[in-house]
């Protein structure tokens, strides 16, 4: 291989590198995949591929099992790595499965019988491990990256089906209690019904809030609530499926897969009852096409089955890779695949101005939902596959999640002359839309002055991976962009009740509540700020570091691309794209707008007082950072006495129950708060 090859070639594994740890990230932290199971096979394999041809010394996704966890929760490690499982597709591939299992335990099955296989369905959710101590629910992890995950015991405690305590509900001679100074990783899965995710949506909409794309996103969401009343009121479920770590003496009756999901169930966990096991292959498809078939009858969500060793001896013998079991598959059901018309093509702006071609289709049902469109992800795609408007198409819901059109069977009998082309030109603003060198999209350059571009800014800007405003949702952003109240991100600030209670949706106590939100944001961590902006190629990670670096807005805005170059994580490309961004006159006035209105909290804020230009002495800071909530009557002072109380102590005044809440104040005829707040072990007075 030439040195130019080898070159070209590492800055392939480099960059198919990055892009499954998007996809990993996506997945398993943002619980909002947008590519199929299938696909992202087919990458890891292209991946694989190119890291034996090189021999790279190079930290490949492919060791990884999950992703790192998020910082909004405390990090725990597992007693034994939540491993992933490996995926196949094809019968010819779990064939495969099959030998390499007889070959690697040849020595220790001592008949045919031993190759005894348990078919369970794949259902699609989040992973979870609850760990238990003596019996009792000592806390529970999510997958994160199979080694480390988020502790969500506090949610995870709301819901009522996971037990407390271990205690068998029936005698049996198989069964048994766990022995004292007992340690045990039950993993299983948090997932919603179909019905109760109808239900849920409708709630969300009725209360003017953002809609859930799917089960497994709703059920992933509610587990990574920071608020356990929140999750408390989400209809989640689980099913228990295996065993990480355990006492060596805990398992001494428990012979096969089959024992230890009724011992699971005898103790109290609940588990899917829809499990099979079979000696033959032939039976074990047979399973599957039966489980394909019904797949849409189940009450929950499943993307395939997990075929497994019943033997838990062998399972053991056989043993793991570094990030999946040898002894167990998922076997992935082939997306159904149904024939429909394109209507049209619609040009979709985004925030950071990219246009994506997104087919109008005729309405048809594929997976179990109605679809009406799909991303046609971008110009490249759009002329690849050869569509065009009155063509009738192939359309399949990728992974039953995301839906995509395949191409087209039958051609419309459109002249050349109407056939659809990318546009030139914004189709929102007008401005020229330019496609770089060596990129596949076209993106409008103009920036806050395109409302669509607009839009999405002050969406991102308010949400959750940035100011974190509640309330204020993206219904309302549209609005108040159209009516041309709303045009730059200082103008957040500026909005007030009368304005916001004028809205749809909007009453005078909603109004109030939001600006209250909003004033709270006027103090936010730098790196959230940051992220907000909507720079290009600068996410959560890349704002922390930044953050970190700069200490203020007001530095990263005057910094060299050279500075931004030695910042940890960042490349030529996002260096030059953060200089780009601060390079232009109505960015740096909205940043020049907003350091006049905010105070952003930085790393060395720990030594100082959050709350700018602070008036506060040391001796008067008794509340300093804290959120305190008060319930019932406190020597007869009123609501807002109180509140002016204790922000003069440097707290703020809490409206409801929640982990947040650092202190409860608990007065004469307190209401269910009070209850609430010892519920979950908060500081009371």
């Amino acid at each position: 291989m030439t040195m130019k090859k080898i070159k070209d070639s590492l800055s392939d594994f480099i960059k198919l590198n990055n892009e499954i740890k998007k996809h990993q990230k996506a997945y398993h932290n943002d619980d909002q995949p947008v590519i199929s199971d299938e696909h992202y096979d087919l990458l890891c394999k292209k991946l694989k591929t190119l890291e034996n041809n090189l021999d790279v010394d190079h930290k490949s996704a492919l060791e990884n099992i999950g992703y790192k966890p998020k910082n909004i929760f405390k990090n725990i490690p597992h007693k034994k790595p939540m491993l992933s499982l490996d995926n196949v597709f094809k019968k010819e591939e779990l064939e495969n499965f099959f030998s390499k299992v007889k070959q690697n335990t040849k020595t220790e099955a001592k008949s045919e019988d031993s190759f005894l296989y348990s078919v369970e369905l794949k259902l699609d959710g989040l992973a979870l491990s609850l760990v238990y101590e003596n019996s009792n629910l000592a806390y529970a992890a999510t997958r994160g990256n199979g080694l480390i995950g988020e502790d969500v015991t506090a949610n995870i405690l709301t819901i009522n089906e996971i037990p407390k305590t271990l205690k068998l509900k029936n005698s049996s001679n198989r069964m048994y209690d766990l022995p004292r100074s007992s340690v045990i990783e039950i993993r299983g899965e948090i997932f919603i019904r179909k019905k109760d995710f109808v239900l849920l949506n409708k709630k969300q909409l009725s209360n003017n809030l953002k809609v859930f794309s799917n089960p497994r996103n709703a059920a992933a969401g509610s587990i990574r609530q920071l608020d356990p009343m929140v999750v408390s009121n989400r209809p989640l479920k689980f099913f228990a499926h295996g065993i990480g770590f355990s006492n060596p003496d805990i398992l001494k009756k428990i012979r096969n897969q089959s024992d230890l999901l009724f011992w699971f169930s005898s103790l109290g966990l609940p588990v899917c009852d829809i499990k099979k096991s079979f000696l033959k292959a032939d039976e074990v498809y047979n399973f599957l096409d039966h489980i394909r078939e019904n797949k849409n009858n189940f009450d929950f969500e499943i993307d395939g089955a997990v075929i497994k060793l019943e033997s838990l001896n062998l399972q053991k013998y056989i043993g793991n890779t570094s990030r999946a079991p040898k002894y167990s598959v998922a076997y992935k059901f082939p997306s159904e695949i149904v024939e429909t018309k394109l209507l049209q093509i619609d040009i979709q702006v985004g925030r950071t101005g990219t246009l994506t071609p997104v087919a109008k289709l005729k309405p048809v049902q594929v997976g179990g939902v109605v679809v009406s469109n799909a991303s046609l992800h971008n110009e490249d795609e759009l002329i690849k596959k050869d569509l065009q408007i009155g063509d009738t198409v192939l359309l399949r819901r990728a992974g039953d999640v995301i839906p995509e059109v395949i191409g087209s069977v039958r051609r419309s009998e459109r002249r050349k002359s109407e056939y659809f082309v990318m546009p030139k030109n914004c189709p929102v603003c007008g401005s020229l839309a330019i496609r770089e060198k060596g990129e596949s999209v076209r993106r409008c350059s103009g920036g806050m002055n395109c409302p669509a571009q607009k839009t999405q800014a002050l969406i991102h800007f308010v949400g959750k991976n940035a100011l974190n405003i509640d309330g204020f949702g993206e219904k309302l952003v549209v609005q108040l962009v159209k009516k041309n109240l709303l045009n730059s991100f200082a103008d957040i600030f500026k909005l007030n009740v009368k304005v916001l209670a004028s809205q749809d949706r909007m009453a005078d106590k909603s109004a109030r509540n939001l600006i209250e939100e909003i004033e709270k944001a006027k103090i936010t961590p730098l790196d959230k700020v940051i992220n907000g902006l909507g720079i290009r190629h600068v996410g959560e990670r890349t704002s922390y570091e930044l953050a970190k670096k700069f200490q203020s807005l007001k530095q990263l805005s005057e910094a060299s691309v050279e500075e931004f170059e030695s910042t940890n994580d960042i490349g030529p490309i996002v260096a030059k794209s953060i200089e780009l961004f601060f390079s232009k006159n109505k960015n740096r006035n909205s940043i020049h707008e907003l350091s006049e209105i905010m105070y952003f909290k930085t790393f060395d804020d720990s030594k100082k007082s959050s709350v700018k230009n602070s008036s506060i002495n040391k001796k008067n800071k008794l509340f300093l950072n804290q959120n305190i909530l008060v319930t019932g009557t406190v020597n007869s002072l009123s609501r807002d006495k109180l509140k002016k109380i204790i922000e003069n102590s440097g707290g703020r005044l809490s409206k409801s129950v929640s982990r947040k809440v650092n202190l409860v104040v608990i007065g004469k005829s307190a209401g269910s708060n009070a209850q609430k707040a010892l519920a979950l072990g908060l500081k009371t007075i």
